[in-house]
């Protein structure tokens, strides 16, 4: 496997593009304009729970979205007061606190489930068939090393 090293002229233009992207206010903020009062975190929120297949509880929740609990708190808090999401304790362990999209948090993640289906949808029209294909097959593979925590390799070392 090739080394940073070994690939820093890549590494850097990918960074190079990486920033380029991420002010991009439609792929950092694709949803202003529908939930201006909604945060990112909020909306990261909103995504986990959406394509869950059930309450979250608030650990489990705050690891999906790699915030602490505290800030996972304040977050559900501001949603909870929007009508977005609902707390409830768990049945069998009453110190469990589980956090469930409301029908107003569902059609939320609906809505904004389907205005990122367009802007990536027209994103992607700019490429040919098999550009769409080798790009929906790289973001793959680098999902699933990513993934894995076995095949995710140690940052390699770098001397000033």
């Amino acid at each position: 496997m090739a080394t940073v090293s070994d690939l820093k002229s890549h590494v850097d233009e990918i960074l190079v593009l990486l920033r380029q992207l991420v002010t991009k206010r439609q792929i950092r903020d694709p949803l202003a304009h529908l939930h201006p009062d909604l945060t990112g975190s909020q909306i990261h929120v909103l995504s986990a729970l959406g394509v869950s297949p059930g309450p979250l509880p608030m650990n489990e929740l705050a690891n999906n979205i790699g915030a602490s609990s505290p800030t996972l708190t304040g977050i559900i808090d501001r949603l909870e007061r929007q009508g977005l999401v609902a707390r409830e304790r768990d049945d069998g362990d009453r110190r469990l606190v589980l956090i469930s999209l409301t029908a107003a948090g569902q059609e939320a993640f609906v809505t904004l489930t389907d205005d990122v289906r367009l802007k990536v949808g027209n994103l992607l029209g700019c490429l040919t068939d098999d550009e769409q294909c080798s790009f929906v097959h790289l973001i793959g593979r680098i999902v699933g090393v990513m993934s894995s925590s076995s095949a995710t390799p140690e940052p390699e070392k770098t001397t000033p």
